[in-house]
């Protein structure tokens, strides 16, 4: 396996007000865009109004991997709909919600 020298760049990435699966495809996408260009990322999650399981299962999968190659992965005011989401299903650590 290469590994990549993570850059100084760090991406904002607006997630939808509605994460549903057809979000969580798009959103997988430019997560992996910055993944592979070893940016950090800034999740702009202000305006969510409702999640999916897959909206969260691509957080929780992009938290980790972000975290594992010592990349920034944070989120810039996480909307109660998210927060509560997590809670609920047990996910804020997973999603990197918890220090918020």
């Amino acid at each position: 396996m290469t590994e990549v020298e993570p850059n100084t760049n760090s991406r904002s990435i607006a997630i939808p007000a509605i994460l549903d699966a057809g979000a969580a495809v798009a959103l997988l996408e430019t997560l992996n865009e910055a993944f592979g260009a070893a940016e950090g990322v800034s999740i702009e999650a202000g305006e969510v109004q409702r999640v999916t399981t897959p909206g969260l299962q691509v957080l929780a999968v992009a938290a980790r991997s972000f975290a594992a190659r010592g990349l920034p992965f944070s989120y810039a005011d996480p909307a109660p709909p998210l927060r509560e989401a997590a809670e609920t299903l047990g996910l804020g650590r997973a999603l990197g919600l918890d220090g918020e």
